[in-house]
């Protein structure tokens, strides 16, 4: 029988020039970006390296199979002074 691809909830920081994406139940998996499609592909890109980190301390990730995977959760607004640092 064939498992569901997991389903990741993901918020989105919104600054006037940088978008940040982050896992909401997956503590340090972020990424930012220009836009909000940019962001989400380079999240889904950097989930081998977070799953590396995971599996060093035997903690089951379910990586996601597309950015499909992805939903909506929280999206905020960065004020006008507000500004992210690619990681």
């Amino acid at each position: 029988m064939a498992h569901d691809p997991p389903n990741i909830a993901v918020y989105l920081e919104i600054g006037r020039k940088q978008t940040l994406a982050g896992a909401r139940d997956w503590p340090g998996w972020y990424r930012s970006w220009h836009d909000e499609a940019a962001v989400l592909q380079a999240l889904f890109t950097y989930r081998p390296r977070y799953a590396r980190v995971l599996q060093a301390d035997r903690i089951a990730f379910p990586a996601p199979a597309a950015t499909s995977a992805f939903y909506g959760g929280q999206t905020l607004h960065g004020q006008r002074k507000h500004r992210f640092r690619r990681a």
